[in-house]
């Protein structure tokens, strides 16, 4: 623990969010039916009830989201933590 490191709340920046998050990403121009098998065979391993326990356990949390939301996602990371 770095105890004598100040919070992100005691900086003056009382509103930061921050999430660690895990996704699949493939180069641009990806063909969409390989995005879309990609996203089912995710979803259907997500799903799997042994899986789902697992994280429960590890207290992690899941969020399924679509392509496009997934991208606006990621984007949005980077523009919060990229460099400026």
């Amino acid at each position: 623990m770095a105890s004598d490191l100040p919070a992100v709340t005691e900086l003056g920046m009382p509103r930061v969010v921050a999430e660690n998050f895990l996704g699949v990403s493939g180069p641009a121009g990806l063909p969409p039916q390989v995005v879309d098998t990609l996203h089912r065979a995710m979803t259907e391993v997500m799903e799997r009830p042994d899986l789902k326990a697992r994280l429960d356990e590890l207290a992690i949390a899941q969020r399924a989201l679509s392509q496009p939301r997934f991208a606006v996602f990621v984007r949005r990371q980077v523009g919060d933590w990229g460099p400026r």
